[in-house]
Formats: C-alpha cells, structure tokens, sequence
C-alpha cells in the first residue's frame, strides 16, 4: 500500500468514530427526505416485481418477452421480501428503498479502504464522506435500482484486487463476476483485471492463477445465467449477448442506410434500437463523446470540480500499480457510458461507478493542501463539515420539491386508471400509471402476471400531427379522453387546448387538478364524438 510517512493526525479510535459520525449523519440525510408512501416508478418498479414474483413462488419468474439481464439485484431483493408481509405494496417498495439506501451506506466501507492506497488514513475520512454526501448517489440510492448494489460489489473486487494476497485475488474475480450479473457493464472490467495481473504479480508462471481467477469469474456468471435461461420458457438473450449486441449496433449504424429489417438481421436479439438508424457512425460518435463530456462535467458539481485540477496533478505526481489500476478501470467502466450516450440515453448513472474516483482525486487535493498548514486537524474537520453542509444543500434543493411532485404524479395516475382504459401520454405522470393499476387491486401481493398489468393503454401524442388525426386515431382505439397538462406534452394542439379549452365545444372538463391544491396543473377531457364530428365538418 502506498501511504505516506508522516506522523498520524488521528488515532484508530478517532478515525472509526469519525467514521460512525458519518454514517449515522447520512442516515438522519436519508431518513428526512425519504419518499414515505410512494411506488417506485419504471425500471425500480421491474425490479419490484422480480423480487416480488420470486418471493412468492421460489422460483425464477418467467414473464414472456418482458425481459432484462440485471437481475443478481432483484434476486437479493426476493430475500428481505420473504420475511417481510403486507397488504400494501408501497410497503414492499419502501422496504427496497430501505434496502437500497443501506447498500449504498455499506459501500462506504470499500471507499475508506480503497481511499487508503492514495492518502493517509485520516484523509481516506473525507473521501468516504464525499460518497456518503454526493447528492446524486444519495437520491439514487431512495430509487430501489441496483445502483447501489453494483457500486458495493465494483468497488470491493478493485479493493480486493488491489491487495497483494492471492487468495482474496480469487475473491475479487468472484465479486466481479457478481458485479457482471447485478449489471453487465462490470463485464468489461475483466479486461483489466486480466492485463494487470502480470504488473500485480511479477512471476510469469502465475500465469496458471490468472486462468483460475478467469475461471471463478465465468463459471459464476456462465452458471447462473445459464440457470436464469433454462428455467423461463421464452428464448431471451444471456448476459453475454447483450455484450455483443453492443458490438453489432456499431457494425450496424456504420452503414450509410441501414433498413429496419436489415437492422433487425443483425442482431439476433433485437437489441439494437431504430432510432438513430439512419445516423453515420461519425454523426454517433459525436454524440456520445458531447453526451460524455457534458455529463461528467456536471458530475463534478458541487463536490469536486474545485479540487480537480490540484487532485489531478498531484494524483499523477507519483504513479504506482495502485494508481494506474484505478486509472485503467475508470477509463473502462467510461466504455458503458459511452455506448448508451451514443444511444442518445440521457441518464447520468451510468456514470457513478466514476464518483469514487472523483472523490480520491478531490481528497488527493485536500491533503495537499492540509500538509501546508499547521493544524490539519481542523483543516480535516472544517473539509468534512464542508462537504456534509454542501451536499445536503444540493440534495435538498434538488429533490425534495421532486418527490412532492412525484407524489402528485401518484395521485393523478390512480384517477387516470379510476376512470379510464384509455388515454394520450402524460408525462412525467405517465410513470405512474402502472403503481395506479396496482393500487387498484384488491389483494396484495400478487404475481404480476395475475392480473391485467396494463390496464390503461397510453396513445403517443408525438405521433399525430394534429388534433382531429389524435382523436380520430382515438376512437378506433377506444379513446374517450384526453389527459393534458401546462406545457401540452410538447405538442402546440395540446397546449392549445389547455390555455383555451373553451374553444373546443367537444371537449368536456371533468377534472382539473387546481381543485385539489395540485401544485402540478393537468386537465381530463371527455370526448364528445358527435359534437367532434360537427366540429371537423
């Protein structure tokens, strides 16, 4: 381990109360903004339903053509619903929120100790509070995704594998593999792991270790993907063939023109989407390298774009196996994010396994400048005071005023599922039609395939030019309102209607969300056919 020789500004005892101070600090930052009574929304809600349908049956679910590969996560879920009982399933959804939140204050763990191969012991304290602190991670970690899980299980194997002793090499290959099948872009992680481990052990006849630990991580991931496979009656693609997939959807963009049945050929899985199918690779490659660029920059707000530039010299000043291994991992977990901005996917999480590294490079900063004072024990407690303040700052601006939000959305989407089967999209409410459907349902829990799990169809706005061609398309459909809020979905027709409903004698208002203090503004609209067909003639 690379440390420096200097006196300890802190006694053991003083550190693992500094860090208990932390933790109990970011469980009080958790506990205030929880989102009490409110479902978990989209890929949250699939990952619901998994644990839920393996808590009840034992067994992997096997939902037909509905699939997705991260499923380690909802698997360890299954475990804390089986003890768990209600007839509420927010309950169930609280509970992975709780989960979830736990995980990501565990990881705390791992940073401290990954921490410590780049600063001294009471530095390595700021670098975890940094974790603890960064607002996204904290309101990532109430969203029930398997964020939380992957960063625990990514960075214990690098700690792991950073150690000198064989044997817990073989244990961070394991914990990769776990990684893999929690979400598969750790997979790329194999790739340094192996190219480092003649650097990490200098003998070239280890080279029979390194197949052991190739094997551990394969059997793992093979096996029990191959588990998930055969015990569903639908041919779904393994986890390695997502990793392909990514591979043909550059084969296939590179294309001048690339028709959709041709798309469709080359990939066996259908796993490379339509929507930039007529972009050039170059046209791709820009984007994502925009995405990339735009979304680590702001990844740096408001904890480490200060601190960056000192970090990032001083961090490079002295290089070792330690630093270049954390170097050439964060360059290639930066791979995953690059193929889903090249996909326009404008999500900043695919970009957090990078804050750990952040925060070692903005701790690297700190002592720099802590060695240049006299009293850096004050420095260390002003810097850790600093940060909890600024994060919690951030969080709260951020997210409160969301999740008050967010639960209005709830509320819209269960008179949406109340008293329709049909309805245009509504955005953002739309993310809750599905929680609607099963806040409707008179028992809980139930297996997800038992009951009608889209029982409101959702019509795209965005695919009619006009308000008479939504309508007309609408009533072959079964159509009978109109769901519409301040901005109009984006679409003028919309908007329209919206600012001046009463110009629109086909159009009858039966709710308005003002009535019920709602600070976000929708209208329902009922549809007169005969009073339409006047209209239009």
């Amino acid at each position: 381990m690379s440390e420096l020789k200097t006196e300890k500004n802190f006694s053991n005892v003083q550190i693992v109360i500094f860090l208990g101070i932390l933790v109990v600090i970011s469980i009080i930052f958790r506990m205030i903004a929880f989102p009490y009574d409110l479902p978990i929304p989209q890929d949250g809600e699939l990952y619901f339903w998994y644990a839920n349908d393996i808590s009840i049956t034992k067994s992997i679910p096997d939902w037909g053509e509905v699939y997705f590969p991260n499923t380690l996560w909802p698997t360890f879920l299954s475990v804390f619903f089986s003890f768990f009982s209600s007839d509420n399933f927010v309950d169930y959804m609280t509970l992975q929120r709780i989960v979830t939140s736990g995980l990501s204050i565990l990881t705390a763990i791992p940073i401290f100790f990954l921490a410590r191969y780049f600063v001294r012991q009471e530095y390595a304290v700021i670098t975890t509070a940094l974790f603890l602190f960064e607002p996204r991670l904290i309101g990532n970690s109430l969203g029930g995704l398997s964020e939380p899980f992957f960063l625990l299980l990514t960075i214990g194997s690098i700690v792991l594998y950073l150690n000198k002793r064989m044997s817990l090499t073989y244990v961070s290959f394991a914990i990769l593999a776990l990684a893999t099948l929690t979400r598969y872009e750790a997979m790329v992680l194999i790739i340094p792991f192996s190219l480092l481990f003649f650097w990490k052990n200098k003998d070239s006849k280890k080279i029979l270790n390194l197949l052991i630990c190739l094997a551990i991580f394969f059997i793992i991931t093979f096996s029990i993907d191959d588990l998930r496979s055969s015990n569903t009656e639908s041919i779904t693609p393994g986890i390695y063939d997502h990793f392909l997939a990514t591979m043909l959807f550059y084969e296939s963009i590179s294309e001048e023109q690339c028709k959709n049945d041709e798309c469709s050929r080359t990939s066996d899985y259908d796993l490379v989407n339509s929507e930039i199918e007529n972009n050039t690779l170059i046209q791709t490659l820009i984007i994502s390298v925009i995405n990339l660029v735009k979304y680590y920059g702001w990844l740096t707000v408001p904890l480490f774009f200060v601190f960056l530039p000192i970090g990032l010299y001083k961090f490079f000043q002295n290089r070792n196996f330690e630093k270049w291994t954390i170097v050439i991992c964060m360059v290639f977990m930066l791979l995953p994010a690059f193929y889903a901005f090249s996909r326009d996917f404008q999500e900043m999480r695919y970009l957090y396994i990078q804050i750990p590294f952040l925060c070692i490079i903005a701790t690297t900063s700190i002592q720099f400048f802590g060695d240049k004072i006299n009293k850096p024990k004050i420095m260390i407690i002003v810097f850790l005071t600093c940060v909890i303040i600024t994060g919690g700052i951030f969080y709260y601006d951020q997210t409160l005023v969301n999740y008050e939000l967010e639960a209005e959305y709830f509320e819209i989407s269960k008179k949406i599922n109340v008293m329709m089967t049909v309805s245009n999209e509504i955005f953002p409410a739309d993310n809750y039609i599905r929680s609607g459907t099963i806040a409707g349902l008179d028992e809980f829990p139930v297996l997800r395939n038992s009951f009608n799990y889209f029982s409101v169809i959702m019509i795209p706005n965005s695919e009619h030019d006009s308000l008479e061609e939504l309508i007309q398309f609408g009533k072959e459909n079964g159509l009978k309102h109109l769901v519409i809020d301040t901005d109009g979905d984006g679409v003028d027709y919309l908007y329209d209607i919206f600012n001046n409903e009463e110009e629109y004698p086909f159009l009858e208002k039966i709710y308005d969300s003002k009535d019920d203090n709602f600070r976000y503004h929708v209208k329902f609209f009922k549809i007169n056919y005969d009073e339409f067909r006047k209209y239009y003639e």
